[in-house]
């Protein structure tokens, strides 16, 4: 007896599809009587899937005989959501072919994965900005006088650390310009109302004023051309 094997799409796996010679044939002793054995369907090739719609992987499926089993999805930086991203049958990812009529377990894309604003508080614009736009978000900056925050580090963002955002969503930077100094004005010679109204015109407070009444203003503490900060009090000294 010779026996081989070979697909069938008529025969189950196992059973023989033919023989020779035929059945009622005379064979004299020693001679051969030769079976062709199912294998059972031949495989079908698998098609690419890659980034195609749900809808065009039923319809390639099934021009290859094969059948949608499962559908899942998973985040995907470069496919369009609703789009295959991988599939798997028996096992194995991505088969070359399948029996006839397999399922095959589709990975559809739910697009790029939310991103999560990174705590950038206290870092420098320039590590802020890098630290956000490597997430791919966009960065738009403000800046704000601060006391406290020295110029160029981050006071706040918008939204807080630990948002959820989308890729390509922006996030606002509200960076420090440091403190709001403005000069003492040289107010010597000056009334007191004059000088009150010039300390007022440059954002300072006219402060305690010591002196003869009706003196002129000869002197100031802080002095004149002396940084500080917006609504500073400014000590005013008058004599005769």
């Amino acid at each position: 007896v010779s026996v081989r094997h070979e697909p069938s799409e008529a025969i189950e796996e196992g059973f023989v599809i033919r023989q020779l010679p035929e059945t009622g044939t005379e064979l004299a002793e020693g001679e051969t009587v030769r079976f062709w054995v199912s294998l059972g369907p031949p495989l079908r090739i698998v098609p690419d899937l890659l980034n195609r719609t749900e809808e065009e992987v039923t319809a390639d499926l099934e021009a290859a005989e094969l059948a949608v089993g499962s559908t899942s999805s998973q985040a995907d930086e470069t496919i369009d959501p609703g789009r295959a991203v991988t599939w798997r049958a028996g096992g194995e990812d991505r088969p070359p072919m399948l029996p006839k009529g397999t399922e095959v377990d589709v990975v559809l894309s739910s697009g790029p994965a939310p991103r999560t604003v990174p705590s950038v508080v206290g870092a420098t614009v320039d590590q802020a900005k890098k630290d956000i736009t490597e997430l791919g978000l966009e960065v738009t900056v403000s800046e704000r006088f601060s006391s406290t925050v020295d110029a160029g580090i981050v006071i706040s963002t918008n939204p807080g650390g630990g948002a959820t955002l989308a890729r390509g969503d922006t996030v606002e930077l509200v960076v420090s310009k440091g403190p709001d100094l403005v000069t003492v004005p040289d107010v010597s010679g000056m009334t007191e109302d004059e000088a009150i109204a010039a300390l007022k015109a440059a954002g300072l407070v006219a402060g305690d004023s010591t002196g003869p009444a009706g003196g002129r203003v000869f002197d100031t503490d802080p002095g004149a051309g002396t940084k500080v900060e917006r609504g500073s009090r400014v000590d005013l000294y008058r004599r005769r």
